[in-house]
């Protein structure tokens, strides 16, 4: 028995078999049969029930959007795809009620793919010193007070560092329409 089944792995047809499977599995991933972004660790709500465990609200801006946890910035197709259903948690970054750390969220000023989102971030330049941001995660409810405001280069990987205390970051590309650059809010922790 244990030969007959080394003669069929070693046999050319099995090898094949295989390689077919193989091949089909990635036009499965490559053609949206599987979803990229659950595997990635990106989540995406199906419902408003579902994305009121992470979402965002800006009560002088009027914005309200949920939050897609643990997207990864590097990926084109996932964050693109993560931006039309809200905003995006940066993978790696820290989460409310951590105590410290950097939650890094992004988020479209202008988009080319219309969504209800496309346009969410295009007044973060409106905020002000004070102005509160409220962040609802796992039932919880965090307050965050905004404390700058910056544009940097896209380039500038300072806006990703940690901090000792609990700190919320909000990215949108500046000017709106362009790539250009990046607007940064931060926030503190009420």
């Amino acid at each position: 028995m244990k030969q007959k089944i080394i003669r069929i792995i070693k046999s050319r047809t099995f090898v094949f078999a295989i390689a077919l499977v193989l091949i089909a599995v990635g036009f499965s991933f490559k053609f949206g049969f599987f979803d990229r972004n659950k595997s990635n660790g990106a989540t995406m709500p199906s419902n408003s029930a579902q994305s009121s465990e992470f979402s965002l609200s800006i009560p002088s801006l009027n914005v309200e959007a949920p939050i897609l946890q643990d997207v990864d910035p590097t990926n084109a197709d996932i964050y693109n795809k993560a931006l039309q259903g809200g905003v995006a948690h940066m993978t790696g970054t820290a989460l409310p009620g951590d105590d410290k750390g950097n939650i890094f969220i992004y988020g479209h000023s202008s988009a080319s793919a219309a969504s209800k989102y496309d346009k969410v971030f295009a007044g973060l330049n409106d905020l002000n010193n004070s102005d509160s941001i409220n962040v609802l995660y796992k039932g919880k409810s965090f307050i965050y007070l905004v404390t700058d405001k910056k544009i940097v280069e896209k380039t500038d990987m300072t806006v990703l560092d940690q901090t000792l205390s609990e700190q919320l970051t909000l990215m949108t590309c500046w000017p709106i329409g362009t790539d250009e650059q990046r607007l940064v809010v931060i926030a503190k922790k009420q």
